[in-house]
Formats: C-alpha cells, structure tokens, sequence
C-alpha cells in the first residue's frame, strides 16, 4: 500500500494561514507606514523590538506584501522592482552575509561573503539606487550584534548609515530586545571602544538622530476589564472560530480569557499555536465533542507547552486547573512570588 503523508485538516490550514489585525499587529503597521513616507525624500531608520513570537514578522511581511503586491498590480513604472525587500540576518555570516543576502533579493547571485566588505556594500547602494528601493527590512537582526566587541556592532551602524546616506532607501531593523545595541550602543561598550577616551556623544548617537521612535512589543498583560486587549484578542480568536464552524464554550463562564493568558504567557504566537493544535485536535481527534472546550485546549496545551520549552510557561496545565489554582497562579504572574 502506497504511503499517504498526513496532513492538517483544512479548517486547520484556513486557521495557519489567517492573519488577526491585533494591537501590536496595528502598531508594527502604522510606524512601517510613517517609515515609508521617509523613503525617496529623507531616508530614516525604524527599530521593531520584543520577545520571539510577539508577531513582529507577521506585521512585517503583511505590509511588505500588500505594498508590492499594489505596486504590482499598477504596473508603475516607477518601480523597475518591488519597492520593499525583506532578509534575515544570521549570525555566522554576519555582516558580510547580510549584505549578500541583500543582494540576492536584489537578484544579484555572485557575490559571496569572502568579498570585501565595501566591495559589497558598494554592491548594494548601487541596486537600491537603480531599483528604486523605499525599504529594505532586516529581520532577526540581534544575530548581528555582538554580546561584545563594540567595534562590529560600529561596523554595522556605518553600513546603516552609509545606505540611507546614498541612497533613497528606508531601513526597518527587527529583532529580539537586544537589538537595541545597533542604534545605541551603551556607554560603557563605547567608551571601550574608543579606549576610554573622549569621544563626541553625535558619534554614538549617529543611528539615533536617523531614527524614527523605536516600537517595542510585549507579551499582553491579563486584565478583567472587557474593553483590555487581552479581551479583545480573544474576542477576536472566538469570532475566527466560529467562521470556521468551530464553536467555542462560553469562556466568561470557564475562566477562559485567563487559562489562555496563563498557558500563552500573553505572547500571541504561542497563543496561536495552541488554537492551532487545538482546531487540528477537534477536527481529527477520537472524541465526541461538540465544541471546542477545557479538554481539547488542556490536550493542545500539552503539545503546545513542550514545543515552546519556555520558562515562563507555568509548570501546570491551565485548562484543567481549578478555580483556586488559577487565582493563586495570576497571583504569582502579576505579584511575583
């Protein structure tokens, strides 16, 4: 008998593939959308920063894709490519790869990270020039700050510069919280630098005077309130569910705002992963259930809990604890211990 792949149930991979217009998703938006006013006129940077799964790429590409798919569908000539590129920094390339990897989206296949440096940033400012590029996003770009050696992260801040310098061209930099560092290195990694001797503050703040104000997502607070986000986003995950004819229980009665903020740490990606797992579980699963409810979303959490491995997962399943359990453990999470 010939292998058959498994594959996800088709409520599932309408699910995958929706993208929610939550807060931090409006956020990412708007300031890409300020960014790109910038783009041929006066060319700025913008830094997009949190924890993983916070829904950074998401806005990113969302908005990369709806410009250049208008653009497209204009047929401007005024763009001879799409006006918004998007990379992703790895750290063993570092710098050097980066711009490579740059100019591959550029459709530039020769260049290798054994060139030059300024070979390669050369390279780059003339295809942004000639393609007419607004933004070149840089995602994961935490890769390529150094924990130490304050004299690459320098590296990497002059090729920032020197790109919005010559070119017409915007930057958005995305990373984890430490990606900080590439519009400001702290004092104390610059004084290092430069041998502890004075230096002028301009020199260390040359990315910063180019930067529009910096966006930093968190993970969402739980609060009772039923205009809070955390609310709202539920909400808003309860009317996705019944588009796909999957009824949700009643979560005012179920404590469910809480023992989903509980079990995604109010981190959104990990908040769709576990609605992932447990759409997949309702659709395919042996069980008689009529709706979505405590035991599917308890068995989607254990899935869910493991493929995260973070430590601010609590050490508990939130869908099958009780009332007194739940209240003690908000208590830690909004308290501490």
């Amino acid at each position: 008998m010939p292998f058959k792949k498994p594959t996800l149930s088709g409520k599932t991979l309408r699910f995958s593939n929706l993208t929610l217009k939550l807060p931090t998703f409006v956020r990412v938006q708007k300031a890409l959308k300020r960014l790109h006013k910038y783009a041929g006129v006066q060319p700025r940077i913008l830094l997009i920063t949190s924890p993983s799964h916070c829904g950074k790429t998401t806005a990113l590409k969302h908005y990369m894709n709806s410009v250049n798919e208008s653009a497209s569908e204009e047929d401007n000539p005024e763009f001879s490519y799409f006006p918004i590129i998007y990379v992703q920094a790895f750290g063993e390339s570092g710098l050097k790869g980066l711009l490579v990897s740059i100019l591959k989206e550029l459709g530039v296949r020769n260049k290798k990270a054994t060139s030059s440096a300024s070979d390669l940033l050369g390279s780059v400012v003339e295809r942004l020039q000639a393609y007419k590029i607004d933004i070149v996003i840089i995602d994961e770009v935490q890769h390529i700050v150094p924990i130490s050696g304050q004299s690459k992260t320098q590296g990497i801040a002059d090729v920032i510069k020197t790109i919005t310098n010559e070119t017409n061209t915007c930057i958005a930099l995305s990373g984890l919280p430490d990606a900080k560092k590439i519009l400001r290195p702290s004092a104390e990694e610059y004084r290092k630098q430069n041998n502890y001797q004075h230096i002028d503050d301009s020199q260390q703040m040359q990315l910063t005077n180019r930067a529009l104000k910096s966006v930093h997502l968190k993970p969402f607070f739980y609060e009772i309130s039923p205009d809070s986000d955390w609310m709202n986003i539920v909400i808003g995950y309860e009317k996705v569910l019944e588009s796909l004819e999957i009824p949700l229980i009643n979560f005012d009665k179920q404590d469910l705002p809480l023992r989903l903020w509980l079990a995604s740490g109010g981190i959104i990606g990990r908040l769709k992963y576990l609605f992932q797992e447990a759409i997949e579980e309702f659709e395919t699963g042996d069980h008689n259930r009529s709706k979505l409810d405590l035991k599917i979303l308890g068995e989607a959490y254990e899935i869910t809990a493991e493929h995260t491995e973070a430590d601010d997962t609590p050490d508990f399943n939130p869908f099958t604890a009780d009332q007194r359990l739940l209240a003690t453990q908000l208590s830690i999470a909004q308290y501490g211990e």
